[in-house]
């Protein structure tokens, strides 16, 4: 058996994610979940973003939309913070702030 061991150097990662949904979208004011992978499909909690990110390694970045957002378990409001907004594994990020649309960090308000 043949092992073989690529390292990628972060461009090289950033650039090889580049337009297959490395950020997952969130917007709580949308009725019902998309697929995150886009302002027009957003998800509409956190939690269900930080469960798709903990879960596979291509979603390092979550991006929210301005507005109210609380923690969720399931389709509740949960009792508990720290059940439902876990990070599970390093180098995810989230950032809030966005108007909802934007293509760049640089682009919220």
């Amino acid at each position: 058996t043949f092992t073989y061991a690529y390292i990628l150097k972060a461009s090289d990662f950033n650039e090889a994610l580049a337009g297959t949904g490395q950020k997952l979208y969130v917007d709580s004011s949308v009725a019902t979940s998309g697929t995150g992978r886009s302002w027009a499909s957003p998800l509409k909690t956190v939690s269900e973003a930080l469960t798709l990110a903990n879960t596979n390694a291509c979603n390092n970045e979550i991006w929210v939309k301005k507005g109210t957002h609380f923690p969720m378990a399931g389709t509740a409001v949960a009792t508990s913070r720290d059940s439902s907004c876990r990070i599970l594994r390093n180098g995810i990020k989230v950032y809030g702030g966005f108007a909802g649309g934007e293509e760049f960090l640089s682009q919220r308000t």
